[in-house]
């Protein structure tokens, strides 16, 4: 039976007395140094023991920790290390911190990555510096529309209520600093772009969840260590609206052991993207979360395959077991293969000698395709200027008209209310123009405008029998799978 790993697991450290720095012949202290062999021991829980000399000793009366020194200290000040003495750290298994680089910084919501796209959209359309005596005061730099920016578009052009001292005004606050009312623009602006984000991606996200093989279930055996790096090649799907989660990996080692997983991409491989450490449990399948998002055209690569795995050297004596492959599963949005790639000093990888294999090297992955447009927004920002403009006008306008504030000169009268709630939400037609659409009616148009940009009608496909797209045997090339199902996926 698997076991999903919410614990982290950490090898004992032996450390022997005048060999171990930090660790002095006649003390009774071990002060930790941090190396990447004995990182620090803050934040774990351990058990200390002698051996030859006594049993485990009890944190409560025999020892104490200092996480500032990093410095274990027998309380028996009278005893002295002797040459080649011994102590065994023993750690306790603790709750799994989520890495900086999992699923915790990622912040995904309907479609794109919300802490990526925010900084590329907030702050194209601002305001106008109010001229008049009675307005308090001066907005920030990140609200105020630069004089000498004659092309990006202020809030107030869209209708003639909309503007900061009307805001000002009317919102809840009687005593509020001219700090906390920038803030406040500032946060209006923010829902106000989150409302349009969400208004125009709201179609299906998820397109496809595979594991790499499925188990056999009998004959597995063990793989040798030959210094090599093994793992996985990934190929993202081909495509700028779609990436691709490594959701998580099952191991399976046949001792307890901790090392890392190095993420690599084939235009870098002497420099890792990303680092895992990871632990595995003897002799069980071991699921280890990690979250990490990957695409064909990211912020530092484009094109390409990347490479999930381990370096043999950092095993020891420990080995991966081969699990028999029943079969390895077909895939439509990515690609993925076992490999072997030869190891160079200092945790580097050379992909020109690249080698495929149905060995297993003691881990699955399992992976995620999904619809993410967090790219094509940051690439095309321009596109939401007026959907923006419309909504914050439409929001104005209900602030004023739930507006519970008595302001000392009442200009938000009843009529004036009245014709606002018809320009907001009725469409009409005078003598001049036939039809005048409403606030409402027109973000939804603009909305669905916006939204054909990124979710164009699919086209007529054609395909040959002998089409490129279908020659890499190892999934490193998924367009014609992506193309023959795009009425499945696309949408």
């Amino acid at each position: 039976m698997g076991v999903a790993l919410n614990i982290e697991t950490r090898l004992p450290l032996f450390i022997t007395a005048g060999i171990t720095p930090g660790f002095s012949v006649g003390g009774h202290s071990y002060v930790n140094d941090g190396s990447t062999n004995r990182p620090s021991l803050k934040g774990w829980d351990f058990t200390l023991e002698i051996p030859g000399v006594t049993g485990p000793l009890d944190p409560a009366t025999d020892y104490t920790y200092d996480p500032v020194t990093d410095t274990i200290s027998l309380t028996d000040t009278g005893h002295n290390t002797g040459a080649g003495e011994k102590w065994v750290i023993q750690f306790i298994p603790r709750a799994k911190t989520p890495s900086a680089t999992g699923p915790t910084s990622i912040k995904y919501s309907n479609g794109y990555d919300v802490s990526k796209v925010l900084p590329a959209i907030v702050g194209r359309r601002r305001w106008r510096q109010p001229t008049r005596t009675d307005f308090p005061f001066t907005l920030s730099s990140d609200n105020i529309w630069g004089t000498d920016d004659l092309y990006s578009p202020v809030f107030e052009a869209e209708h003639k209520i909309v503007s900061p001292y009307n805001i000002f005004i009317v919102q809840e606050d009687t005593t509020i600093t001219q700090d906390n009312f920038n803030a406040l623009l500032k946060n209006m602006q923010v829902d106000v772009v989150l409302k349009c984000l969400n208004a125009v991606f709201n179609k299906r996200e998820n397109l496809e969840k595979k594991l790499l093989f499925e188990r056999y279930g009998i004959l597995d055996t063990l793989n040798p260590n030959e210094g090599k790096f093994v793992g996985v090649r990934i190929a993202p799907p081909k495509a700028f609206d779609r990436s691709i989660q490594i959701d998580n990996v099952a191991l399976k080692f046949n001792a307890d052991v901790t090392f890392n997983l190095y993420l690599f991409h084939d235009s870098q491989p002497l420099v890792a993207l990303k680092t895992f450490s990871v632990s595995a449990l003897a002799n069980q399948q071991t699921i280890v979360q990690l979250g990490e998002v990957i695409s064909y055209a990211g912020v530092s690569n484009k094109s390409g395959s990347y490479y999930l795995g381990y370096f043999q050297d950092d095993l020891g004596t420990v080995q991966a077991i081969n699990e028999v492959v029943g079969r390895f599963n077909t895939t439509y949005n990515f690609g993925l293969s076992p490999v072997e790639l030869p190891a160079l000093p200092g945790h580097k990888i050379t992909i020109n000698q690249l080698s495929f294999t149905i060995k297993t090297h003691g881990f699955n992955i399992q992976v995620s395709a999904f619809r993410d447009f967090t790219q094509p927004i940051i690439d095309s920002p321009y596109l939401f200027d007026n959907l923006i403009g419309l909504q914050m006008a439409a929001d104005v306008i209900e602030l004023i008209q739930n507006n519970t504030r008595t302001n000392k000169d009442n200009r938000i009268t009843a009529d004036l209310t009245k014709q606002l709630y018809t320009d907001l939400n009725i469409s009409g037609a005078t003598e001049e123009c036939p039809f005048v659409p409403g606030l409402k009616d027109r973000i939804m148009k603009e909305a669905a405008r916006v939204k054909k940009e990124f979710y164009p009608e699919a086209q007529p496909l054609s395909s040959s029998m002998f089409d490129n797209d279908i020659s890499d045997m190892y999934g490193a090339n998924q367009e014609y799978r992506q193309r023959l199902m795009g009425g499945v996926y696309a949408h």
